[in-house]
């Protein structure tokens, strides 16, 4: 009986590509069921819901708590905040690697650091193009 050993392609402690795994945090991605992996710009941005719901706040302060000056002070300080954040977020591209697997298309990691997306993608391929 011949034991294989798993190899690692990438492994920087909280990702990992095996030759039958991508692991990414506590989720894992079996590689047997990937048919393509890519790099891409995503457009939906991560943690813009957040400054949202800071301005919203903001304005819920602002309304509620209009005959205290404190609360017109807070609620502004919070809409500006917010707002610096969004653009903040917004002024940053970031950029995920792409799974497509039987059930479609998964962002399985999204960063802002393009070289580490493409390590990550290009070990990926690697795993697929041996499969092959």
């Amino acid at each position: 009986m011949q034991i294989v050993e798993e190899q690692n392609y990438f492994n920087n402690g909280k990702l990992i590509v095996s030759s039958d795994e991508l692991t990414v945090g506590n989720k894992t991605y079996p590689l047997s069921e990937v048919t393509s992996v890519r790099a891409g710009e995503v457009k939906h941005k991560k943690g813009l819901e957040f400054s949202v719901y800071i301005i919203l706040l903001g304005l819920v302060i602002i309304v509620t708590l209009y005959e205290e000056h404190r609360g017109v002070y807070l609620g502004s300080l919070l809409i500006t905040s917010g707002a610096i954040l969004t653009y903040r977020i917004m002024k940053q591209t970031q950029y995920a690697v792409i799974l497509t697997m039987k059930s479609g298309e998964h962002e399985v990691l999204v960063e802002t650091d393009k070289p580490y997306i493409e390590k990550v993608s290009h070990a990926v391929s690697e795993v697929i193009s041996k499969r092959d």
